[in-house]
């Protein structure tokens, strides 16, 4: 998992395929060479008994405090690879001239929960899935509810056909305002959990997320309320990390300059 103090996301998110064969290839991140990365390596869950939390309490802090966690191991082996055999199945192999014309990510609706494939909707509902939510908003299971879940591919491309909404290179952002019917709440008083599973190793494939750690509660990346990105206010909703940032220089300046010291 890439985790830049820096703007960017998703570094080497790049899967090339012949017309038959997937072949893997290690090509440059779109970041410029001068933003550093971190990696941080995933730390099993703990082992699945009838007593007992699910997260360690190192996972859960780090969530608490950092924003996020890299968690190996919260589901069987065995229901995971039975999931992945549905999405091969139904999302195969693009020749390189497809890739280039997929410009969003997503299903379409088409395996957004409930899909009627046992294995991926076991996974949304799976009992360690929904107690690692319920410690981590230190709440009752029952009171936990779903938003979304929805499985899709990521394909590399080597264009930008959607223009200033290319998910190719997204911006660093929060899921807001498009996830909450209200402004977040405070840092201290989380409502939500966001998870992402994968299914390919990111070592193989790329496509790996990036996050901004949490460095305490003065962090001014974190200032609230959030005000300071693109979909609020009058700053127009873009995705493409380069036109948001063009776009908050004409329009926000003060905001651009937040990023630049703080992203």
């Amino acid at each position: 998992m890439g985790v830049p103090r820096l703007p960017g996301l998703e570094p080497g998110d790049d899967a090339s395929a012949a017309e038959s064969d997937f072949v893997k290839t290690t090509e440059e991140s779109p970041q410029a060479s001068d933003e550093a990365i971190r990696w941080v390596d995933p730390e099993p869950a703990s082992p699945a008994s009838e007593h007992g939390g699910v997260l360690t309490e190192g996972q859960r802090e780090r969530w608490r405090e950092a924003g996020f966690a890299l968690v190996d191991g919260l589901l069987p082996e065995g229901l995971v690879a039975e999931a992945k055999a549905v999405a091969e199945e139904t999302f195969p192999l693009l020749t390189r001239e497809e890739r280039e014309r997929v410009a969003d990510f997503g299903s379409r609706g088409s395996m957004e929960f409930p899909t009627g494939r046992p294995p991926v909707d076991t996974i949304t509902l799976h009992p360690r899935m929904l107690a690692a939510v319920a410690e981590l908003l230190a709440v009752p299971v029952r009171e936990i509810r779903l938003t979304q879940s929805d499985l899709w591919p990521k394909f590399g491309r080597g264009q930008q056909a959607g223009g200033a909404y290319d998910n190719t290179d997204q911006r660093i952002h929060v899921d807001y305002p498009n996830h909450t019917l209200t402004h977040p709440p405070r840092w201290e008083s989380p409502e939500a959990v966001e998870i992402i599973l994968y299914f390919d190793a990111v070592e193989d494939c790329g496509g790996s997320t990036a996050v901004v750690p949490r460095e305490g509660p003065d962090d001014p990346a974190y200032r609230w309320p959030i005000v300071d990105i693109p979909g609020v206010g009058d700053i127009e909703w873009v995705n493409d990390r380069g036109e948001a940032d063009r776009q908050l220089g004409r329009v926000a300046p003060d905001v651009e300059r937040f990023a630049t010291e703080n992203l």
